[in-house]
């Protein structure tokens, strides 16, 4: 038991030595290379049934988070959208579309406030206008809004016109 255990071990930490290295490592007959650099974190997870796992977590891209914590129609020409930021760096707003249209070419015109872009810090939260000009929205229909980043992320939220 306890020489099986130190086997395991040894070959844990030679596979280990291969991957820190960035050369090749071989499990079960196949040959991998993983490249390694500065700017990832690298954690490793073994068993020993010589199965490896590798998690990379990048330390140069901010996670962002945004949350629409609710979506909803005062009106045909009046849409608010309450976002709150999750994430662990501010976040821009850069632009809102509508049924997957930039809001500059949606008909009817539509204008947000407060102006784009908006940084939104860690932990913020914010209301945004959208405001249509009349006779605005068709009432009954379903319309998509999505909030784009500034990394060109999305995020949406449907909301039925009254």
């Amino acid at each position: 038991m306890i020489f099986g255990l130190l086997i395991a071990i040894i070959f844990v930490l030679a596979v280990l030595s291969g991957f820190l290295y960035g050369e090749n490592a071989t499990i079960r007959g196949q040959t991998t290379t993983i490249p390694y650099t500065s700017t990832q974190t690298t954690t490793y997870t073994s068993t020993t049934t010589s199965t490896l796992t590798q998690s990379f977590i990048s330390t140069t891209t901010p996670l962002e988070m945004l949350v629409i914590t609710s979506a909803y129609a005062n009106s045909a020409t009046q849409i608010v959208l309450n976002v709150r930021n999750n994430g662990p760096t501010y976040i821009t707003i850069t632009d809102i579309f509508v049924n997957q249209k930039p809001l500059a070419n949606f008909t009817p015109e539509g204008t947000v406030s407060p102006t784009l872009p908006m940084a939104l810090a860690t932990g913020a939260s914010q209301t945004i206008s959208i405001n249509f000009s009349s006779p605005g929205l068709a009432s009954g229909v379903t319309y998509q809004f999505i909030i784009n980043t500034g990394l060109g992320n999305q995020y949406s939220k449907l909301v039925v016109i009254p």
